[in-house]
């Protein structure tokens, strides 16, 4: 069995992630576990030209973001393992729009 779980920093993900921990899994799935985290100039490209004023912004805006989201798959990962330690799971941080990520 393979699932996907794909989470960020809502409400509604960490109560996926609390469920999908308590469900009992056979010990030969493989789950991957993923967060998306969007890049400010693929959001808004008009950034872009005003880059040498907004750098370091931007850039410890992704390293923030990178950040958080590294920590949130890594804490669904962690919890989920708690329970089954013999599962196969992989975490996985993108950057992109989250539409497109899971296509």
């Amino acid at each position: 069995m393979k699932i996907l779980v794909a989470i960020d920093d809502s409400d509604y993900s960490k109560a996926t992630v609390e469920e999908f921990s308590k469900l009992p899994l056979p010990t030969n799935t493989e789950v991957q576990i993923i967060s998306v985290f969007e890049n400010l100039l693929l959001v808004n490209p008009r950034i872009a030209p005003h880059a040498g004023s907004l750098g370091s912004y931007s850039e410890e805006a992704m390293s923030n973001a990178i950040k958080t989201a590294e920590a949130i798959v890594s804490d669904a990962s962690n919890s989920r393992k708690e329970k089954n330690d013999a599962l196969s799971i992989t975490t996985a941080v993108v950057n992109g729009l989250p539409k497109s990520a899971f296509l």
